[in-house]
């Protein structure tokens, strides 16, 4: 019951970091966006976002594969929300990493977690057409 409680209140934490997140990026306020995202990485994840961001594929999978499956929707906003911010900069060579890391995540909720989300689905195919990945 704990552990259920405790992802509730990470759900809703996360949920309105998110929607400041969007805010910032449609502001273009990037410098500010880079910050939250960061402390997001340190305040919900209780990540280091220098680590995450620098792992190689299978630091990043070993990564993975120690989060519970909500974790990693949260990852997958973030590395989104990032990596879209950074092609409205036009820096496309690191958009395109965290473009995919973001879509592979989403992926592997879509598969593992129980529950369909119209919105996972939206970023999905977000993604998917962004990146020019076809099924």
């Amino acid at each position: 019951m704990y552990e259920k409680d405790y992802i509730m209140r990470l759900i809703q934490d996360f949920m309105r970091v998110a929607a400041r997140l969007a805010g910032l990026r449609e502001k273009g306020q990037f410098r500010q966006l880079d910050e939250e995202i960061r402390e997001a990485y340190t305040s919900l994840l209780k990540t280091d976002y220098t680590l995450v961001t620098g792992f190689n594929d299978q630091k990043w999978d070993e990564y993975i594969n120690e989060k519970q499956p909500e974790e990693w929707e949260m990852t997958a906003t973030l590395l989104m929300t990032e990596g879209e911010a950074l092609a409205d900069q036009g820096n496309a060579d690191k958009a395109d990493g965290k473009l995919r890391r973001a879509l592979d995540l989403f992926l592997r909720c879509e598969k593992e977690m129980k529950t369909f989300s119209i919105d996972r689905n939206e970023k999905i195919q977000k993604l998917k057409n962004d990146l020019g990945v076809t099924d």
